[in-house]
């Protein structure tokens, strides 16, 4: 009796062993095709795009800001002032002559004789003379008192006392030189009744020029350019790399999913990297 049952024991035993290998199969063969199995999940994923942005710049906007600067300008305002020359003019007579005479007293003479010494003819005879006519030489002396030479015009005249007018003579130009004099001769007749005298006067006075220099300033104003700046701002379209997320669905196998091989959570390359 034990024998029977040891020996349906030992023929139990090979066919437990073929169930488990069996069924040891079939699970690897589950868990393969299990694994295998594509599944669908939603993952995140990470992008970058180029989006334009208006920025504010500053920049330096030129205008122009010239300006009026008052300045002095210098110009000539000398003065020239016409004086009368400096000088002395003396006159008076040189000499007096009688050129012409007539008889002023008168005497009785005899001119004839008899034998006994009488007078028979008698004549006239004179006895003094008187002047009736004379020449008169006049002089003048001018003396340019300049340190420059003039050419002094000079009118020789005479003077009649009765009737306190002048007659002109003559009249001479004549230079003289610098700090020196000049001596004029000239004469004329006049009868004894005549009341007269020698004179002389300048025609015109000599002038000179005395230049005053000078420098006068007036204010004038010119334009000074200059550039200036202000400070603006401008809005700039500029590109920017940005970051963005979206959700996609993937598919993976719940063998990645066991393993932890699954990105749930993703960056995609490109975009706006350079």
């Amino acid at each position: 009796m034990a024998k029977k049952e040891e020996y349906e024991e030992y023929e139990k035993k090979p066919k437990l062993k073929n169930v488990l290998i069996v069924l040891g199969i079939l699970f690897v063969i589950g868990i393969a095709v299990i694994s295998a199995f594509p599944i669908k999940y939603v993952a995140t994923e990470e992008y970058k795009i180029i989006e334009m942005r208006d920025i504010s710049e500053a920049y330096k906007e030129p205008y122009d800001c010239s300006f009026e600067e008052s300045y002095k300008e210098p110009y000539d305002c000398s003065s020239t002032d016409i004086n009368w020359v400096m000088y002395d003019i003396d006159y008076g007579v040189a000499s007096r002559t009688c050129i012409q005479e007539e008889c002023s007293q008168q005497e009785r003479y005899c001119k004839e004789k008899n034998f006994w010494g009488n007078c028979v003819k008698y004549g006239e005879r004179c006895v003094q003379y008187s002047c009736i006519k004379y020449k008169i030489s006049c002089k003048v002396v001018i003396e340019n008192k300049e340190r420059e030479g003039y050419t002094f015009s000079v009118n020789m005249r005479k003077y009649d006392y009765d009737d306190r007018d002048y007659t002109l003579i003559s009249r001479k130009n004549t230079w003289i030189s610098a700090l020196s004099s000049k001596t004029l001769y000239w004469d004329f007749t006049y009868l004894s009744t005549d009341s007269v005298t020698c004179s002389a006067n300048l025609e015109t006075i000599p002038t000179r020029e005395v230049t005053t220099e000078k420098t006068c300033y007036r204010t004038k104003t010119k334009t000074i350019p200059k550039t200036c700046y202000q400070s603006r701002t401008k809005l700039v379209s500029t590109p920017f790399c940005v970051t963005k997320t979206r959700q996609v669905s993937k598919t993976t196998t719940l063998l990645n999913q066991w393993t932890g091989n699954t990105d749930y959570h993703y960056k995609v390359e490109g975009g706006c990297d350079k």
